[in-house]
């Protein structure tokens, strides 16, 4: 099904803004040859909808076409292609146009009939043709069909949707049926060849459509084009599109990407508090779609995780969660509430999970690569913890944070690639004894960075730590180590920093990261670090509930009689100030 009639609204950002208001689509495309490009298509349609035709009748109906329009010519074909797609919007508005004026002539009841359905048969139709255009055109010498049709279409509606999305800002929603519509349908016809198994659309010409198709949408992120983006998202979660993403692992970037673009549409809107029902509508519909790459995809998830939480605010912990819960399908968790769990003895602990994205660039940038490595192997001066330190929180000029929306002054991204390297540098180390002592390393420098950095810096470096802890793994063994230890080893301060960056993971609905889970059973079950005593745990009523909660939820045997909670009475008061504590704004004050 379509989007909305009257789609909701999205607020328009600076990036839509910046979209120039002149006529983008070539001038060829307003010549005179307008109306005849249009023409065949109505006739290409009237065809296609008559119940007697035949692919004998399409095949020689696109041959003639090809022998007419010289289409192989990249100026005819996008005069050709962007003349027929805004003939597809207004036959669609002449037609919802037509029935809405026969409802009101009729019944009254029939006055708020729905016009689903109707006005879409020459969008159907157009995606038919490119099709047909796409599979009876030059082929390459292995006699697969030349993608450069699909191509130039593509560019062709990327255009139009540019322009009439601003040129034309208060009826574009109107639009968005017609114009998903095409692309629905282009998705549905190329599957439909698929399925039959045309030789034209072998698994090589397939990825290479794909790649085309969402590079267009990239395009089209929301962040570019805010009013396409219900249908953006509809397009990008279509089950004849993302599948084949997922199929061939060289698209996993690509269909990364398009994810982190909806993310980071939404993430400024969600650090200003200026989330209205449109954007909880479209962000209802973004964890829909995680869900369900989660359950069928979680190898994806579980390689890209890191990299999509990137662009997470630090208040969607639940979203957060939903990333850094994928493992691989084949892996069996352990029971993490098992009381004679060994983590050091799993035999996937040994085992470094793949990094495929690039992160390294912002470090080089930052000139913290090398300093890094070179501190990790202990070929790095003493003043190098400082170094690092005043290079890794360097705040954000106002001009910056103007230009990018961020909830934090500084930047999320640097201290997650940076925590990120040293795991990964760590781990990769074949000597035992090299690695042992980079370990140690690694938690001295965390250690310190965390003692002398502000409140801020201090919860996002310790947020960096806990996005490691997923499912069993090398960086999981190591980060759950640096978490306990730092627990173990630091001040007040950066205690309440641990406790708060894991236990208000635990605060929302399922599920959780196995290694979130075992290492958190594991600082409140140990007496060795005295969790229940600190003094951050009777801070206020509302925090002992919460925390009261949290140990009855995942430990609920072995508690200590003092902080068990009181009854239901307890259990729902603590329920109620998890969810004033999520649904606010973080403070790190």
């Amino acid at each position: 099904s379509g989007p909305a009639e009257t789609a909701p609204a999205i607020p328009v950002t600076s990036a839509a803004n910046a979209v120039p208001a002149a006529p983008i689509i070539p001038v060829s495309a307003r010549s005179q040859e307008t109306a005849s490009y249009q023409q065949i298509l109505f006739n290409w349609t009237r065809v296609c909808e008559h119940p007697a035709a035949s692919e004998t009748e399409l095949t020689t109906l696109v041959q003639q076409l090809s022998q007419q329009v010289p289409l192989h010519d990249h100026g005819v074909s996008a005069a050709f292609f962007c003349a027929n797609i805004e003939s597809v919007v207004d036959f669609y508005d002449r037609s919802i146009a037509a029935a809405r004026a026969g409802a009101g002539a009729g019944a009254g009841a029939r006055a708020g009939g729905s016009t689903s359905g109707i006005g879409y048969q020459v969008a159907d139709a157009l995606a038919k043709l490119v099709v047909y255009l796409i599979k009876l055109g030059p082929k390459d010498s292995d006699g697969k069909a030349d993608i450069d049709i699909l191509r130039m279409f593509l560019s062709s509606i990327v255009l139009v949707i540019v322009q009439m999305h601003t040129t034309q800002p208060d009826v574009f929603s109107a639009h968005q049926r017609p114009l998903f519509r095409i692309m629905a349908s282009l998705l549905h016809e190329l599957n439909v060849c698929r399925r039959a198994g045309e030789p034209w659309c072998g698994s090589d010409r397939t990825r290479e459509m794909a790649q085309a198709i969402g590079d267009s949408l990239a395009l089209l992120n929301p962040s570019f084009v805010p009013g396409f983006s219900f249908s953006w998202l509809m397009l990008v979660s279509h089950r004849h599109f993302f599948p084949l993403l997922m199929q061939e692992k060289g698209l996993w970037p690509l269909a990364s990407q398009l994810l982190a673009e909806l993310i980071g549409f939404l993430q400024p809107f969600i650090v200003a508090n200026q989330v209205v029902d449109s954007l909880k509508l479209l962000y209802r519909g973004m964890v829909c779609v995680i869900l369900v790459v989660l359950h069928d995809y979680p190898e994806f998830l579980a390689e890209y995780a890191l990299s999509l939480c990137n662009g997470i605010p630090t208040n969607c912990v639940q979203l957060r969660n939903l990333l850094l819960s994928a493992y691989p399908r084949e892996m069996r968790l352990p029971e993490p509430l098992a009381p004679n769990l060994k983590i050091d003895l799993l035999p996937d602990v040994s085992r470094s999970p793949p990094i495929p994205f690039e992160y390294v660039s912002d470090l080089e940038k930052a000139e913290l690569k090398d300093e890094l490595v070179s501190y990790l192997k202990g070929e790095a001066p003493a003043t190098a913890i400082k170094t690092m330190a005043s290079r890794l929180f360097a705040k954000t000029s106002a001009t910056e944070q103007q230009a990018v929306p961020s909830e934090s002054c500084y930047s999320v991204k640097l201290i997650n690639a940076f925590v990120l390297h040293a795991v990964v540098t760590i781990t990769a180390m074949e000597d035992s004894a090299a690695r042992e002592t980079s370990q140690r390393m690694a938690l001295d420098m965390i250690r310190q960075m965390l003692g002398e950095a502000d409140a801020e810096a201090s919860y996002l470096l310790v947020n960096a730590v806990a996005n490691q802890l997923r499912f069993p793994s090398s960086h999981t063994y190591l980060c759950s180590r640096i978490v306990l230890a730092l627990f173990s080893k630091s001040d007040e301060r950066v205690r309440e920093h641990i406790a708060r960056a894991l236990v208000e993971r635990i605060l929302v609905n399922r599920p959780f990261p196995w290694g979130l889970l075992v290492t958190l059973i594991e600082l409140l079950r140990n007496p060795y670090y005295s969790f229940w005593d600190r003094p951050f745990t009777k801070r206020s009523p509302q925090i002992t509930e919460i925390l009261q909660a949290v140990a009855k939820s995942i430990h609920p045997i072995g508690t200590p009689t003092q902080h068990q909670a009181h009854g239901a009475e307890a259990a729902n008061a603590a329920n109620s100030a998890a969810q004033v504590a999520i649904s606010q704004p973080p403070s790190h004050a």
